[in-house]
């Protein structure tokens, strides 16, 4: 691996220093098996925060989306009770996502790694991965609980995910800008700075911030929209 590596590096090199960025491989020689798992945690960054944020997005309001809200709201539970059980599900869909993620790496990197090395190195960084999750999941919920259109909800919701991969993009390139990644949940916890200094206690703190008043506010909101 490292071989087909070595003939791809100077064609890394070659592209601007933002376009490596974009790619998660700026800063990486990929002469250790660490920059594959860094390259790796970059794309499933991409794809599981995408992904929660739709979760949120659509478990809400899905009953709008295929027009039996009134099936479900007409039931003799609280409109605050349902919302609990949908958002329990949300989490639940999201802890399935980072679990798999978590196994399916351990078992590729196994190989590569010293067992115990890699092991924890996985499971911190995966945790960082997690939280994130959440914090994608409760504004997935806000903008469906903001929006009453089904539609523009979930785009509004993909909207964050994607204009939060660009602040990071951008903070990246501009670099010795690390007070400014509290603008992007994708800069919470990173992979070196996980490894390098643990899971921060203030962006902890942060996305829990986050993730508590998203979900707060889409108790307030839904709980008082016309469903009909």
């Amino acid at each position: 691996m490292s071989q087909n590596m070595e003939s791809i590096m100077p064609t890394f090199e070659m592209l601007p220093k933002i376009v490596r960025i974009m790619f998660g491989v700026e800063g990486l020689t990929f002469q250790q098996p660490l920059d594959y798992y860094i390259t790796m945690y970059f794309w499933y960054s991409l794809l599981i925060f995408t992904h929660a944020a739709f979760v949120g997005a659509t478990i809400i309001a899905k009953e709008e989306r295929d027009k039996t809200s009134e099936f479900l709201f007409a039931k003799p539970y609280k409109r605050s009770d349902i919302i609990t059980a949908k958002i329990l599900v949300g989490v639940f869909h999201v802890s399935i996502m980072a679990l798999g993620t978590w196994l399916f790496t351990i078992g590729i990197l196994l190989p590569l790694f010293d067992g115990a090395s890699i092991f924890s190195i996985v499971s911190i960084t995966m945790l960082g991965m997690f939280l994130t999750q959440l914090v994608f999941l409760g504004l997935g919920l806000l903008c469906t609980a903001l929006f009453r259109k089904y539609k523009a909800g979930v785009s509004a919701s993909l909207l964050i995910v994607l204009a939060s991969f660009v602040i990071a993009v951008i903070l990246e390139y501009l670099g010795s800008v690390d007070h400014l990644n509290f603008l992007s949940p994708f800069r919470y916890f990173t992979v070196r700075a996980v490894i390098n200094e643990g899971i921060s206690q203030l962006y902890v703190l942060i996305a829990a911030a986050i993730t508590a008043v998203s979900i707060y506010l889409t108790y307030g909101f839904y709980s008082r929209r016309d469903l009909i």
